[in-house]
């Protein structure tokens, strides 16, 4: 697993290439009593539920159960959607279920205000991302099936004109931008997202950032 990791390290690192964004938010995941933000901006993250540092390639990794763990860490008011945002993060599932890195304000689409999760809602397996801002909602879906015991890396970028995904470091998705999320005040929370079935990631989560502007 560790040769593995290592070379979607530097896949990842190599093919979205460096841009105006400024990081924002950056959780190493490496262990501790929590999940420190090593952006030098202290949004420090606080682990809830069942969670555990295992070791994993690099480092420690943070292990969630599916079934209560995750990682609030707060509201980040700096961030403005309207200059553009970056999402980037690790993961490496046991199975299918629950969010990766999220914004949500509640069960509904229109509360989905930044997501990327399993939508497990009636029976669905589907990785998806959303946009929303409580009363407009984009749907980006389905994305590429996670695969269980496999590292992935995810980032999602929009400046507010296209949305882009990005699948271990390689173009997956280029669409229009119809919605402005709308996450002020609401807290940023990795491995735990309301709604679309279950809430919980169950697996293995790693390096999480959050970028001020799109990354190009």
């Amino acid at each position: 697993m560790a040769l593995s990791h290592a070379l979607l390290c530097l896949l990842a690192a190599s093919c979205i290439p460096a841009s105006a964004a400024e990081l924002a938010a950056h959780y190493p995941l490496d262990g501790g009593p929590n999940a420190s933000d090593a952006s030098g901006n202290g949004h420090h993250g606080v682990l809830a539920g069942d969670c555990a540092w295992i070791e994993g390639p690099f480092g420690a990794a943070l292990d969630l159960s599916g079934a209560s763990g995750y990682v609030d860490c707060g509201t980040i008011p700096e961030l403005d959607p309207r200059d553009g945002l970056s999402l980037a993060i690790w993961c490496h599932p046991r199975t299918r279920r629950g969010g990766l890195i999220n914004w949500s304000t509640g069960g509904g689409w229109v509360d989905e205000r930044l997501v990327l999760a399993v939508n497990t809602w009636e029976g669905q397996d589907q990785f998806m991302a959303c946009l929303a801002n409580g009363t407009e909602v984009q749907q980006l879906r389905p994305l590429w099936p996670l695969e269980p015991g496999r590292w992935t890396h995810v980032t999602l970028t929009l400046d507010g004109r296209s949305v882009r995904i990005y699948r271990d470091g390689l173009p997956f998705l280029s669409a229009s931008q119809s919605v402005r999320p709308d996450i002020e005040g609401v807290p940023l929370r990795l491995g735990f997202c309301e709604g679309l079935g279950h809430s919980f990631f169950d697996g293995l989560l790693d390096e999480a950032r959050v970028y001020s502007g799109a990354l190009s």
